[in-house]
């Protein structure tokens, strides 16, 4: 019976030596393989940097002696080119329009329309029409002043000979630019309203005229 157990117990103390010495084993080799991977990145990272360094050298080899090459030759300007206009030719007008403006002060009022004839602009206001002279760069105004019967002007446009001006208020004036005489259409004569908002002439040579009521 006593050979028996001691028999279990060498047994057993020679598993327990065995089942340790592979855990030392597998410890061991547990903690060796980051720092076989880490060795192998740093090869890799060494060998990359190396081939890397390599092409770069050629590439500055390469630059050099493009660049020893290319000193025989003047390099080209980067600024554009001076063109010398021939004898004979005419050069291109310049096309470039003035920064100038002209501003017309009627006081604080507003455009209510602006009615291009020819070299003469007329620009109706509510404080009168102003007739703009482009060619000689200047305006005169008419209002109640000299010639209309209100100043609030709603339309200017041509009629014929005469330019007709619908006031608001003041009746259809019409302008005589030979002697600058005002004609002035209102009730008494006829309209069915002092404000005339529009005046048209057809081929006919009717007028019809836009009053408010």
């Amino acid at each position: 019976m006593k050979t028996t157990n001691n028999t279990t117990q060498k047994i057993l103390f020679a598993l327990s030596l065995l089942i340790g010495a592979l855990l030392l084993a597998w410890l061991a080799s547990s903690q060796m393989i980051p720092k076989y991977r880490t060795s192998a990145s740093a090869q890799t990272t060494a060998s990359a940097q190396t081939t890397e360094d390599a092409h770069h050298d050629d590439a500055s080899g390469a630059d050099d002696h493009h660049g020893a090459a290319s000193t025989a030759a003047p390099a080209p300007s980067s600024s554009p080119a001076t063109i010398k206009s021939e004898p004979n030719k005419t050069a291109p007008s310049n096309t470039t329009p003035s920064n100038k403006f002209n501003q017309f002060e009627v006081g604080n009022r507003n455009v209510k329309s602006i009615f291009p004839d020819g070299d003469t602009v007329w620009i109706g206001t509510s404080g009168g029409a102003v007739r703009y002279d482009t060619v000689h760069d200047d305006y005169q105004l008419y209002s109640v002043r000299n010639g209309l019967l209100a100043n609030g002007v709603f339309n200017v446009t041509r009629v014929g000979e005469r330019i007709a001006v619908g006031t608001y208020g003041g009746g259809l004036a019409m302008l005589d630019e030979q002697n600058t005489d005002w004609q002035i259409y209102n009730v008494p004569e006829g309209l069915g309203d002092a404000f005339v908002y529009w005046t048209l002439q057809t081929k006919a040579g009717d007028l019809w005229i836009a009053t408010w009521t």
